[in-house]
């Protein structure tokens, strides 16, 4: 997030913009609890209106690749996992399909507001900070 507004802005990464981009207890959270995959899966298929199943499911068809993405993005995002390990978590052969995931969300986020705000109501969802609405589809569709 830090990087992103740092290159909109063509500013300088410094201590003041990181105070300003992340919220204080993004920088020093409380103790909350660590998430696992699943929690992550079961919130996002519930948000976008599907199974846990279609998240681990080799289909590719857009929405379901799409809802997928946002759940790999959130796992690496709000657990300790790695790389490889997301990749089994989601059914999948190889570390690099997560990155992608992962670096097609960021780029996502940041062209559609729909996407940044799927991602930030999911996020406070999953920390216990209320919900947001029940289905929210980041491809508009």
């Amino acid at each position: 997030r830090v990087v992103a507004i740092s290159s909109l802005t063509s500013s300088a990464v410094t201590t003041a913009s990181v105070e300003n981009a992340l919220p204080a207890e993004t920088i020093a959270p409380t103790a909350a609890p660590r998430l696992d995959a699943r929690q992550v899966q079961e919130a996002v298929a519930a948000r976008l209106g599907f199974t846990v199943d279609d998240l681990l499911s080799p289909s590719r068809t857009a929405r379901v690749a799409r809802a997928r993405q946002l759940a790999m993005y959130l796992t690496r995002e709000l657990t300790d996992l790695s790389l490889p390990a997301i990749a089994q978590a989601f059914n999948r052969r190889d570390h690099t399909t997560v990155l992608h995931a992962i670096r097609r969300v960021e780029r996502s986020a940041l062209e559609d507001a729909t996407v940044s705000r799927t991602l930030e109501e999911l996020t406070s969802e999953l920390h216990g900070e209320g919900s947001g609405p029940t289905h929210s589809d980041p491809d508009g569709s």
